[in-house]
């Protein structure tokens, strides 16, 4: 009997495999591509569903989608670096787990891995980062 995590992997794979040796692949300009199936989903389904559900515990709590664009009014990515690294704290004092408590809200007793929130707010800050170089590049050139 194979293990669940073969079973994710193959069947990730094969999805792609099915899809053709394009699928996943993101053009980020006209010579790179990016193989994000191969390169990212199928190397850590489990995380990334981790991640996804963070987010949702995320919404539950405050009633939207946070976007990084949501923090780029700030322009300062180090709320995020410090959002990730009270994750990183609240782990090692507290355990893995994190019972989002909410007055009411749906996301009040949730439980979501202090891991998985710190790879969101990881995750939202490098996107900001990126954001912001290709508005200065946008910029460059509008100049």
């Amino acid at each position: 009997m194979r293990s669940k995590k073969n079973v994710l992997t193959t069947a990730s794979a094969a999805h792609v495999a099915e899809l053709g040796s394009t699928a996943g692949v993101l053009k980020l300009n006209a010579d790179v591509k990016v193989p994000v199936a191969q390169g990212f989903l199928t190397m850590f389904p489990r995380a990334i569903y981790a991640v996804t559900r963070a987010s949702q515990v995320g919404f539950n709590k405050y009633g939207k989608w946070f976007k990084p664009a949501d923090f780029a009014a700030t322009n300062d990515p180090a709320i995020l670096l410090d959002a990730s690294v009270r994750h990183v704290l609240d782990e090692a004092i507290h355990g893995p787990v994190n019972v989002e408590k909410g007055g009411g809200l749906p996301a009040a007793g949730m439980e979501v891995r202090h891991a998985a929130q710190a790879a969101w707010e990881a995750l939202a800050r490098l996107e900001l980062i990126l954001l912001k170089e290709e508005q200065e590049k946008a910029d460059a050139v509008k100049k």
